[in-house]
């Protein structure tokens, strides 16, 4: 008897307030092959966002109109624990990546890397997290 598998789509959601960069970073998502991706220019939204959908993944940005990055994770994280959450922003300092770490952030990458970095920071944390067999 065959058992018959069931593909789940995966779901992102970009939340950054810069409509050019946002619209890269989907493109990029849909070549790593995630079939949807929201995007939300605004913290508020993007917290709406995460909470009733709870995607696979999640990218923001630290520094948003309404919000930060940092109070987005706070708020989500603890309500979608199977979601990625990866920073990127333009701060390239350490201290920035430090600090999304310790609030639970999987990944952190700065805006000005290329394309293929940004897709293997996003390959690495996926990993990282996925679950282990063994």
């Amino acid at each position: 008897m065959c058992k018959e598998e069931t593909f789940r789509k995966k779901t992102a959601i970009i939340i950054d307030d810069h409509p050019l960069f946002s619209k890269s970073l989907e493109t990029i998502l849909l070549d790593l092959g995630y079939s949807e991706v929201f995007l939300e220019k605004s913290g508020q939204a993007g917290i709406s966002a995460a909470k009733s959908l709870c995607p696979d993944l999640v990218t923001i940005d630290i520094e948003l109109p309404d919000l930060s990055g940092f109070d987005i994770v706070k708020a989500c994280k603890p309500l979608c624990l199977e979601s990625l959450f990866i920073f990127i922003s333009m701060h390239e300092d350490h201290l920035f990546a430090h600090r999304a770490r310790d609030f639970g952030a999987d990944a952190y990458i700065a805006k000005s890397e290329d394309e293929e970095e940004i897709k293997a920071c996003i390959q690495l944390a996926q990993k990282d997290n996925s679950p282990r067999v063994g």
